[in-house]
């Protein structure tokens, strides 16, 4: 839900008027399956975040 109001938000302003960020690393609800920060994850999270955002890039990856 929040990802498709900050797609609203970025559609509306301009790319360069502000800074958009995403997280990786946290993936299941299972404490031991929780934390993946392995690159391969990292990355597939990181493009999965620019698709449903609609834009080319992140300017923070936390």
């Amino acid at each position: 839900m929040y990802s498709l109001l900050s797609l609203q938000a970025v559609e509306e302003v301009h790319r360069n008027a502000f800074y958009l960020g995403t997280k990786v690393g946290r993936y299941e609800k299972d404490i031991y399956k929780m934390f993946d920060y392995s690159a391969e994850r990292s990355i597939a999270c990181v493009d999965s975040s620019l698709q449903r955002l609609g834009v080319k890039y992140v300017d923070l990856i936390q």
